[in-house]
Order: structure tokens, then C-alpha cells, then sequence
């Protein structure tokens, strides 16, 4: 109902046909489509050491795993805990917990 009231209001507006103004709702709907130019991409962040936004910020962590077991993580759908990696942001020290 929400997506409906957006679209409506969308049409509604003045200054430009209703067609452009639904086309660019539902192209920016769409997945794959969003502009993730301004989103930090950690581990490419880290590897790079610099490359794309925000990657001078980007600093490994050390994971404690203890109380999460392999079985657990498959269980939930989530990869092998030996895979897992933790970053955390320059100046931003309670975002890695």
C-alpha cells in the first residue's frame, strides 16, 4: 500500500510527465540498479588499502568466534565460521562490535 501511495504521488507531481517520473521510480527499484558509488565494500576496502570511498578508514578486527559453532552457522544459513571476517571503521571504534 505504501509502494502504491509512493507512485501516486509520484504521478501527481507537477513539472514533468507522469511516465518519467514512474520509469525512474521502478528503474531505481530495480535490483542491480542502485547507485552504490558512496557504499564501502569492506574487504575490497581492506585488499586495496585505499581504492573507492571511505577505504583509508577500513581496518581489519580481530573476531572472537568462540561462541558460535560451524554447526550453528549452517544451520542458520550463514557461511563456514572459519570464513567469517571482521572490519571496523578509523575513528569509529564501537562499530566493529
Amino acid at each position: 500500500a505504501a509502494a502504491v501511495g509512493s507512485v501516486a504521488t509520484l504521478a501527481t507531481e507537477p513539472g514533468e510527465d507522469a511516465f518519467r517520473k514512474l520509469f525512474r521510480f521502478y528503474r531505481q527499484s530495480r535490483p542491480g540498479t542502485a547507485d552504490l558509488e558512496g557504499v564501502i565494500d569492506f574487504s575490497a576496502a581492506h585488499a586495496a588499502r585505499g581504492t573507492g570511498p571511505g577505504a583509508q578508514k577500513v581496518i581489519k578486527s580481530q573476531l572472537n568466534v568462540s561462541s558460535v559453532s560451524e554447526q550453528n552457522a549452517y544451520r542458520a544459513g550463514l557461511q563456514p565460521v572459519s570464513k567469517w571476517q571482521a572490519y571496523g571503521l578509523k575513528g569509529y571504534p564501537d562499530i566493529k562490535k
